[in-house]
């Protein structure tokens, strides 16, 4: 197909306080090897010179693309900015990035083929962090079919900067719902709940910048709109498991962030709350059993020790490399000892934690204690 018969494909980057960064972000635009391309850029309101910066690139861009628009004006927030960009296009499909992200020279061809044959209706690379060249986001070794259920009980991650999508099926999802700030995750759902399919495939096409200002880093806006989205679905049958999914990453973000961020933190309030429940289960635990064991010593088990027996047994895969006054035995040691149940504190591995016990060590089903969430 020569390039005049390929579809015009829109690339959009919301610009955003990214004056650092603005200039690569387009630049890798600029070389994208797809020709037929237009060029959207809106800044939302920035108080930095990204504007400036994002001016001296347009004789670049106007140069390069069929089409090129930019436009600055006050601060509407990210989903809003991509719903704008969306209704200015003409392209068959989008090519989003994120003004503090760099898209690799191929993601555009690459994404083109693969629809084009495919008929999805967005296809994703994988995505590695800007710094050390880790993926971060996608698949490392197969195309992945990515369903609802997968992206709604947050077992599958995608990340929009690596993103192809069919305009025609943003513009028939109701676009993005500018309320919500984890825009990304709105969409997938949005684009999946019909029961139609996203595609991940195994190759790096994008590179993530992991800085202060990136919403990941901000858990309180990002758990909360996490709740508001899947609080969307509440009559879905997956509603329940979802809920507890998004309480596992909660628990894990907050013991992997610096205190400064959860300073006057609503969210720190709700995750109080989910140890707290945690803590009450493991003191009726107590009550209810002689001899206790836990498996997995990390954050969760030293909250909790505490409230437990004494004569508590501690389990752990790691437990030759762990420095504690406690005693932690060896997982090949699980049999050796008697207990009445055995409590799993790795929160969020709690299913192949169970496998582990009950198939290699034939721990009865009866004998392991899972926390509700």
């Amino acid at each position: 197909m020569s390039s005049n018969n390929k579809p015009l494909v829109t690339g959009l980057i919301p610009s955003y306080n990214h004056a650092k960064c603005i200039k690569e972000s387009i630049q890798s635009m600029i070389d994208q090897d797809y020709e037929n391309m237009e060029m959207i850029i809106i800044d939302d309101g920035s108080s930095d010179n990204s504007i400036e910066i994002i001016e001296s690139m347009i004789p670049l861009c106007k140069k390069r693309f069929k089409r090129f628009e930019f436009r600055h004006r006050e601060n509407k927030g990210v989903s809003a900015t991509l719903n704008e960009g969306i209704m200015w296009s003409k392209g068959k499909y989008l090519s989003p990035l994120a003004s503090d992200d760099m898209a690799m020279p191929n993601k555009t061809s690459y994404l083109v083929d693969k629809l084009e044959k495919s008929g999805h209706k967005a296809a994703f690379g994988s995505v590695t962090d800007m710094m050390n060249g880790k993926l971060i986001f996608g698949e490392k070794s197969q195309k992945t079919i990515y369903k609802f259920y997968d992206l709604f009980l947050l077992k599958k991650f995608i990340h929009g900067t690596a993103s192809l999508i069919n305009i025609d099926a943003l513009k028939n999802s109701g676009l993005y719902n500018e309320d919500i700030a984890v825009e990304d995750l709105y969409m997938w759902l949005k684009l999946t709940e019909d029961g139609s399919n996203l595609i991940c495939y195994p190759k790096v096409l994008a590179k993530y910048r992991t800085h202060d200002n990136n919403t990941v880093k901000y858990i309180d806006i990002m758990f909360k709109n996490l709740l508001n989205i899947i609080n969307l679905y509440k009559n879905n049958k997956y509603y329940d498991e979802a809920l507890r999914n998004a309480k596992v990453i909660l628990v894990k973000l907050v013991k992997n962030l610096d205190d400064y961020i959860l300073t006057n933190n609503s969210s720190l309030d709700y995750y109080n709350g989910i140890i707290n429940d945690i803590i009450t289960q493991a003191i009726e635990c107590r009550n209810n059993y002689n001899k206790l064991a836990v498996y997995g010593y990390g954050t969760i088990t030293n909250l909790i020790k505490d409230y437990l027996p004494e004569t508590v047994i501690f389990f752990d895969k790691r437990a030759s490399y762990i420095n504690s006054k406690d005693k932690i035995y060896n997982l090949n040691e699980i049999t050796k000892q008697n207990f009445d149940k055995v409590l799993i504190s790795a929160i969020g591995h709690e299913k192949e934690i169970i496998d582990l016990l009950t198939q290699n060590y034939k721990i009865s089903i009866d004998k392991i204690y899972v926390f509700n969430l």
